[in-house]
């Protein structure tokens, strides 16, 4: 018994010394081994739970929960991590189950109230009869700054497209920088995020039809692209969270736009202690490297869209605007017209996007030219950090491959 105690000890402090240190394949086998020594091992069981959630495999990740869940009722985060993880999954049912037992384990936590609520809404998408109407919706997919707002404005003037931008404004409204839920019975309908063409009086999206897709939100896209009777819609709502409620099923082609990792920070960064601005962005480099890996690793390994996928460089797009907006085209199968390289399409119903990109082009009367990206300037020390963080230039590097393959670009390296 001695000694196979002292072996437990040992595997157990050889994974987590392994964990720690990132070391996620020998973490595994060695709290398998334990595992297979010790089934009932919940605390291994937990650890495990864990460490696959992190690495994507999440069928494994539930798999040890529920045995934690089985073996250590004690053990309060099981169901909570449960309720996350069928929710990942879109199990919408499953997760609310696994949310109420939490409930019943910790009754004041608020996740669960908030959740449910959300989950509800969520299983009436699932569950609704997809419409006879059929519509294509592009949905640009990135992080804020990657240059949709521009890209969306370019597709919405192409034949039988529109561009609704970013979607959520219908219904939500800006308050110290963020967003929150709109009232459109006793809120000032003037102080809403409007159309970007007609302002508060647009006949397209009325404050009835607004309210209405509130209370209503089912079939998100299919209404909003039957309200502007297109046959393709582009949104550019960008957020993997946002794009997975407003339509859980995910019926949609993607374009997943990027800078690169510098270019996305200057982006950033020159709007920080912006006179006037209304928008709210990272004002830590290292916060702001975190979020812009972990999204773009979400959309590399996790995004499973209905349609196809593509991975587009705003970088290499603003050098060749034209040829890549030709391959996009074709790819989409959308009508290409070289116009909307030069004139915006007046009367999109278009909401939100870069106050900028906006201003510029009403003061322009919507003619504009696509120019290639300046070097941008930053402290030395940013850059400096930048190219040395391993983790962005890998995520950075997998981005550009799938561009190059989707964009038939030959990569030098393979000449």
């Amino acid at each position: 018994m001695k000694a196979s105690s002292n072996t437990l000890k040992s595997l157990l402090d050889t994974a987590k010394n392994a964990a720690d240190d990132n070391n996620f394949q020998l973490a595994l086998e060695k709290y398998n081994a334990v595992v297979q020594q010790q089934p009932e091992h919940a605390v291994a069981r937990r650890s495990l739970a864990r460490i696959y959630s992190q690495l994507g495999r999440l069928d494994k990740s539930i798999e040890q929960w529920l045995q934690v869940a089985r073996l250590r009722p004690d053990i309060r985060e099981s169901w909570l991590r449960l309720g996350r993880l069928y929710k990942e999954q879109k199990q919408f049912k499953l997760a609310a189950e696994a949310y109420r037992k939490f409930q019943v384990i910790d009754p004041g936590h608020p996740e669960p109230v908030k959740m449910l609520t959300k989950l509800e809404q969520l299983l009436k998408h699932q569950n609704a009869e997809t419409p006879e109407f059929t519509f294509q919706h592009v949905a640009i997919a990135g992080v804020s700054y990657c240059g949709s707002t521009l890209l969306a404005r370019v597709l919405g003037g192409l034949p039988g497209v529109e561009n609704i931008g970013e979607s959520h404004w219908l219904i939500t409204r800006k308050e110290d920088g963020q967003s929150i839920a709109s009232d459109f019975k006793n809120d000032d309908y003037k102080k809403q995020v409007h159309c970007f063409s007609c302002g508060p009086e647009c006949k397209t999206f009325t404050r009835e039809f607004r309210a209405g897709l509130q209370a209503d939100p089912v079939n998100w896209y299919y209404k909003i692209a039957e309200q502007l009777r297109c046959k393709t819609l582009v949104s550019a709502d960008k957020n993997y969270i946002k794009l997975t409620e407003q339509d859980p099923l995910l019926r949609l082609d993607a374009i997943v736009l990027f800078k690169s990792p510098i270019q996305a920070w200057h982006s950033n960064y020159r709007k920080i202690d912006l006179p006037g601005s209304t928008m709210s962005p990272v004002t830590d480099l290292e916060v702001y490297l975190q979020k812009w890996k972990s999204t773009y690793n979400n959309f590399l390994d996790r995004f499973e869209n209905k349609g196809d996928k593509f991975f587009l460089s705003f970088d290499a797009f603003c050098e060749e605007p034209e040829y890549h907006l030709r391959r996009l085209s074709a790819i989409l199968g959308l009508e290409f017209n070289p116009i909307v390289l030069e004139q915006i399409a007046s009367g999109q119903h278009c909401f939100g996007g870069n106050s900028g990109v906006n201003k510029s082009h009403r003061s322009r009367e919507y003619q504009f030219s696509i120019d290639k990206l300046t070097a941008p300037v930053l402290p030395p020390e940013h850059i400096e950090e930048i190219h040395n963080n391993f983790e962005i230039t890998q995520t950075y590097d997998r981005l550009m491959h799938h561009y190059r393959c989707d964009f038939a670009i030959v990569d030098p390296q393979m000449v």
